[in-house]
């Protein structure tokens, strides 16, 4: 990868890292943390990378059901990276809800990282819904830049519900834009397929757990982004929600590690799905 480029400002989150995996490279600046999470070269291909941090037992979520219980400040460090340099950031409509989810913002010190990239306008936020219950006076759509209008991901619903489910359409469609996926549920092939012809190349999936399971049973997942914290959740069966938030998967995924970063006393790893 090359001689360490100049640290950016540092921050509260910015504690020293260490590359161990494919090259050993110390004190990592934003520069170098783009290069170990770099996207495909190829501008027009659609990747669809998934971001968790986790405790050692496996808990993606804290008692309060929220992710920021087992994230850390490494782990925020490696979140603001990857939202500076996708196109989107996609959530399920649960996790939009549950974590009160706004436009999408870049670190204000990665936002020169941002344009070097020919990025000129902030990530979009795609919400994707069974529903289409969404609040439209929410913050994830009337405080969007206009040019960075959040994208309502549903169904085309028919029979009895049709008539309620047009009307929210047509509500949300007021504040933000309409990609229609799927009848019985969202197709998420389709909806990443939509995403790509929008321009949205660079996908960052930020969860939740259900919706990543989904994605790993559809075979749309890229790679997948963990920190494991250094933290032992002890949740309770009932408590706990682990990274796929299913029981159980249909089918085994293989997977290849292509990165290893320590920093302090969490691990960061990005995998490669094997398809």
């Amino acid at each position: 990868m090359g001689t360490p480029l100049a640290n950016a400002t540092r921050n509260w989150c910015d504690e020293p890292m260490r590359a161990l995996i494919p090259d050993i490279i110390e004190d990592l600046s934003d520069s170098d943390l783009a290069h170990v999470y770099a996207w495909p070269s190829k501008r027009d291909q659609t990747w669809l990378r998934m971001n968790f941090a986790a405790s050692i037992d496996g808990c993606v979520t804290d008692n309060d059901g929220l992710s920021a219980g087992v994230s850390s400040p490494d782990d925020k460090r490696v979140f603001a990276l990857l939202r500076a340099t996708c196109d989107a950031v996609v959530v399920g409509a649960g996790t939009a809800r549950t974590e009160g989810y706004g436009p999408v913002k870049v670190r204000e010190s990665m936002e020169n990282l941002r344009h070097k990239l020919g990025m000129t306008t902030p990530p979009r936020l795609v919400i994707i819904t069974n529903s289409g219950n969404l609040d439209p006076a929410s913050p994830a759509f009337v405080d969007a830049d206009p040019g960075a209008r959040t994208i309502v991901v549903t169904r085309r619903e028919s029979g009895l519900g049709a008539d309620t489910a047009t009307a929210r359409h047509d509500e949300l469609a007021e504040v933000a834009d309409i990609v229609v996926a799927g009848e019985a549920s969202v197709d998420l092939k389709s909806t990443r397929t939509q995403l790509g012809d929008l321009g949205l190349h660079r996908l960052l999936c930020e969860g939740g757990p259900s919706l990543f399971g989904d994605m790993l049973t559809a075979g749309v997942v890229d790679d997948l982004c963990l920190t494991t914290s250094p933290l032992i959740a002890g949740q309770s069966t009932a408590n706990r929600t682990t990274l796929t938030g299913h029981d159980a998967l249909p089918s085994q995924h293989d997977v290849t590690l292509a990165s290893l970063v320590q920093a302090s006393n969490s691990l960061l790893a990005r995998w490669l799905l094997r398809k």
